[in-house]
């Protein structure tokens, strides 16, 4: 006796609601779940950035107030007081604020107060225009003018010899000071661009003093 078993395949229908199921179920996936995996790499450089900014406020902030006050740092004058001739000490005009000299503008540590280092700090991608300092016709370093690379702004960890310009690729900062009305004070705002994971703004006051 032959028993003959009918065997039946997938539909046309069948196939078809199949890979619509799939196409939906693929959707979800990169809509979804794929971009929580770039998203979790987020807390890593908001800590980075606020190391770095860190950093480059250490740096900032060990200069003094304004390159006419006291060098020395102890407050024996200071600009916009009178000296101990009763001259008045005028301040730097905001549009001078930036490195007062060429040495200052290539290199930082030759810095001597904190608007000397406005400007943008990071590869020439990232900070695309170049910055020449000239004293007979001075032009403020903006936010796209290069200053050097990110790892010159921060001393103490370019002093590690495991930590170079390649840890840094995809980051860069940016520098603005500037006054606060009314007030002995300069704000100083440090932009930490992180690329696609975000860009975070940090803000430190200067008293002049």
């Amino acid at each position: 006796m032959n028993t003959y078993i009918k065997q039946r395949g997938f539909t046309l229908i069948e196939g078809i609601i199949t890979i619509v199921l799939l196409a939906i179920a693929m959707i979800t996936l990169v809509s979804f779940l794929f971009p929580q995996v770039e998203r979790s790499a987020v807390p890593h450089y908001q800590a980075r950035s606020a190391a770095i900014a860190d950093a480059i406020f250490n740096e900032i902030l060990a200069r003094q107030f304004d390159e006419k006050s006291d060098p020395n740092g102890d407050s024996v004058y200071r600009c916009g007081e009178k000296d101990a001739e009763g001259d008045f000490i005028g301040c730097t005009a905001t549009d001078r604020f930036g490195p007062d000299s060429p040495q200052e503008a290539l290199n930082s540590a030759f810095s001597n107060d904190v608007d000397d280092f406005i400007g943008c700090w990071g590869n020439t991608e990232q900070c695309p225009d170049s910055y020449i300092y000239n004293d007979s016709a001075y032009v403020k370093p903006s936010l796209t003018s290069r200053r050097g690379d990110l790892i010159d702004l921060m001393p103490s960890q370019k002093s590690d010899s495991a930590i170079n310009n390649a840890d840094y690729t995809h980051i860069h900062a940016t520098v603005e000071v500037s006054e606060v009305p009314s007030q002995p004070l300069k704000k100083i705002t440090v932009k930490v661009d992180a690329g696609r994971y975000g860009s975070y703004d940090y803000i430190a006051y200067r008293g002049n003093y």
